[in-house]
């Protein structure tokens, strides 16, 4: 089966068959002239804490493992630069991605399989059918993130800087946000560097 043949929506990796790429052991990854590959992140993108990014040799690729369990691998690094948490100034990272989903059909499945035996870079989630690939690599990249980079010097000082600033600041009830949305504790954390700078 050809690549393009895993992907069924015009505007890209919007509807991709996972299962079909592992089984057939395919691969995409940085360099190859595709339009498949141009990503977007916009909720990467939205991070309070991050100025810039670029995701550098990069690479999803498909396998099966011993027991003939379907396999996602997402890989790369990412090179970004973040206002550090403490002073407020710019702070550059290096983030090696490397990260291997174990596929299952349910949610179920997903929870009541033993993970006793996996790596630390092993993960399993449900997929009960095609998935938006660029949200899956998004998803990943965001959980690579550190939660509050400073710079080295800046660890010296853990109890003070803007995240304390922030800490210590009243926090006003949203009614316009949903019951159960997933709240984001550092999500005004940029507004107040930006504040800080003027």
């Amino acid at each position: 089966m050809s690549r393009k043949a895993l992907i069924k929506s015009d505007s890209g990796l919007l509807e991709f068959d996972a299962w079909s790429f592992c089984r057939t052991k395919q691969e995409l990854k940085a360099g190859v002239t595709d339009a498949y590959h141009e990503w977007q992140f916009p909720r990467l993108s939205d991070e309070p804490l991050l100025q810039s990014f670029t995701l550098n040799d990069w690479a999803i690729s498909g396998s099966q493992n011993k027991r003939n369990e379907c396999v996602l691998a997402f890989r790369g690094q990412l090179n970004a630069v973040f206002s550090c948490a403490h002073c407020g100034k710019p702070v550059s990272e290096q983030i090696e991605i490397h990260r291997n989903l174990l596929l299952r059909l349910s949610e179920q499945d997903a929870e009541a399989y033993d993970q006793e035996n996996l790596d630390d870079y092993t993960d399993v989630v449900s997929c009960p059918g095609s998935i938006n690939l660029a949200e899956w690599f998004e998803d990943e990249l965001m959980l690579s993130l550190p939660m509050l980079p400073r710079h080295e010097e800046c660890e010296d000082n853990p109890d003070s800087g803007l995240i304390e600033i922030y800490r210590s600041a009243p926090v006003e009830a949203d009614e316009d946000q949903p019951v159960g949305e997933t709240v984001r504790p550092f999500a005004g954390l940029g507004d107040l560097i930006k504040s800080t700078k003027k």
